[in-house]
């Protein structure tokens, strides 16, 4: 996978395990920011907790953070898969992949009684 990448302010970083899939709260509205341009650094997840999903990326295996599910900001995944969301509720926008997984995600467990 990806040992670099190029910040928002168009400096190098190199990707220590701690920045895999974390995220940077930059205020008391909790606005998040990435720390790469091209999001690499919500791949490659080293905490199986933040893990969403596995995909292509580049053309290699990868895991891809789950805080990246349904936000539909540019393309990680070669096939897209991030944005394979679905509204299984008014107020619960919800990747596919946790749709009907055992784990309830949404209210009421909404995700686990929508039809496929």
């Amino acid at each position: 996978g990806h040992t670099t990448c190029r910040t928002f302010e168009n400096k190098i970083v190199r990707l220590a395990d701690n920045l895999r899939c974390a995220l940077v709260i930059e205020n008391v509205k909790a606005s998040v920011t990435f720390i790469c341009k091209n999001l690499y650094d919500q791949t490659n997840c080293t905490d199986i907790e933040r893990v969403g999903f596995h995909c292509l990326v580049s053309n290699a295996p990868s895991t891809v953070s789950k805080f990246m599910e349904c936000r539909n900001l540019q393309p990680i995944c070669d096939d897209n898969l991030e944005t394979t969301c679905e509204n299984v509720a008014p107020t619960c926008l919800i990747h596919r992949h946790r749709i009907c997984d055992q784990k309830r995600d949404c209210l009421r467990m909404k995700d686990e009684s929508h039809k496929i």
